[in-house]
Formats: structure tokens, sequence, C-alpha cells
């Protein structure tokens, strides 16, 4: 009745989704690494699993990418922000920029799948301290990115 088309009320969903993620995103503080705030991130994004799954099903079915209009994709300034105290100086914006996709890609993924009754039960199948591990493999990938480019261009 209020959005006249169901697609009109998918797209004000997504905006909400999106408004709602990028709310938690600003609010992430009192981390000191590129590490600890990709984290906040997975943390932000599984810390409500039914809406962890539901909400990423709707922005891959979406028409149109919720989020085209910003200058940036979301939480790039944070993220960029520990990224410069922590790459070398001779590190190219290209290059920050693909260990940011890396990163976002690694995040997304395993909040998805550990939100999911399959993601859980390879996660503790496969994953050492099971659902613990996650975290420790955020960090890792994020510091060996981070080693990897400051020793390619030192």
């Amino acid at each position: 009745y209020h959005f006249r088309t169901k697609e009109n009320l998918r797209q004000e969903m997504l905006e909400y989704i999106v408004g709602e993620f990028k709310g938690k995103i600003n609010n992430i503080s009192g981390v000191n690494s590129a590490s600890e705030y990709a984290i906040k991130i997975y943390q932000a994004l599984t810390e409500n699993s039914a809406k962890c799954v539901n909400h990423f099903k709707l922005i891959l079915e979406a028409d149109s990418h919720p989020c085209e209009t910003d200058p940036d994709p979301m939480g790039y300034g944070p993220f960029m922000d520990h990224l410069d105290r922590e790459l070398n100086k001779n590190v190219p914006i290209d290059q920050r920029l693909w260990l940011l996709n890396i990163v976002f890609s690694y995040i997304v993924h395993i909040s998805v799948m550990s939100c999911t009754r399959i993601g859980k039960d390879g996660i503790e199948k496969f994953f050492p301290q099971k659902q613990d591990s996650i975290q420790t493999y955020i960090t890792g990938l994020v510091e060996a990115l981070v080693r990897d480019l400051n020793a390619r261009f030192s």
C-alpha cells in the first residue's frame, strides 16, 4: 500500500539494511589495527545470524547495487586509516584497494557461512578452535597481506 510495488518495498528494505550496517561500521571504535577493525566488521555482520543471511540474500537478489551512489566502499575510510599506519608509504593505492577487497570478500564469505547450518558444520569439522578460529584467520589474513605488500614495496 505505501510502496506501490514490491520492487519499491525491496528497495526501501535494502536502503534500511545498508543504513543499519553503515551505522554499525561508523560506530566501531577502540581498535588499534586493521586486523582488529576487520574482526569488528565480522562481529557486526554476525551478531544476528538470521539477519545476516537474509540481508545478504536480499542484496544478492537486488536489481541495483544498494551503495552505488556512495563515493567509497562501505568501511573504506576507517580501514584505510589503519592501513595508512601499517603499510609503507610506497604501497600504491591500487594495491591498498586490492588488500581491502580481499579482506572484505573473506569477511563477507565467512560471515554468511558461519551464520548457516552448512557453514557452522564445516567450521566445527575443519577449524581447529571452531568458531574462535575465525577471528584468528581474519587477523592472520590481514597481517599476511600487510607484510606481503610492505615487503614488495619497501
